[in-house]
């Protein structure tokens, strides 16, 4: 995990992020042994170089406790899985919104879609999406996003879409 810490840092670093602006989280998904329940777990770095098992159960056990009201000390541990995070400021700082009355273009009539009952829905191309009021969908290659009715989905300058009751 050390090694996906350093290698996720670097990464950040490659980007331009600042080396005092990162911060990695370790995290293990556990559960105790036959169990189907999993906790995510964030752990310490030191104990996770040393190996310190007992500080890694523990952290677990108080993770279940805090979860589910219980700690069971007497059975074993399991590891799950394994994460690393590594966070950090954007370089280029915080983008600004833009505002914008335009409407982007329906790229089918109208599609039916479900909102307590079958709706009509306009269908728009994320690309040309600016300010769009539901009931709708806004659709790319890689997502579908939908606007319930009463809702207005606005895209700032970054293409963020931002939801907001109208």
């Amino acid at each position: 995990m050390k090694n996906l810490g350093d290698a996720a840092v670097e990464a950040l670093l490659g980007q331009g992020a600042s080396p005092g602006g990162v911060q990695v989280s370790f995290v293990m998904r556990m559960r105790y042994a036959g169990q189907t329940f999993e906790v995510d777990v964030v752990q310490d770095r030191e104990a996770i170089e040393r190996c310190d098992l007992d500080r890694l159960a523990e952290a677990f056990h108080s993770a279940h406790k805090r979860e589910f009201g219980v700690r069971s000390d007497d059975f074993p541990v399991e590891i799950v899985a394994l994460a690393v995070t590594a966070e950090a400021p954007s370089p280029a700082g915080i983008l600004q919104s833009s505002t914008s009355s335009a409407i982007g273009t329906p790229r089918q009539a109208e599609r039916k879609v479900w909102f307590g009952g079958w709706t009509d829905s306009l269908v728009h191309d994320a690309a040309g999406a600016v300010d769009v009021s539901g009931p709708a969908l806004i659709e790319d290659p890689h997502t579908s996003i939908v606007i319930p009715p009463g809702w207005v989905a606005r895209f700032d300058s970054g293409r963020n879409c931002i939801l907001e009751r109208s």
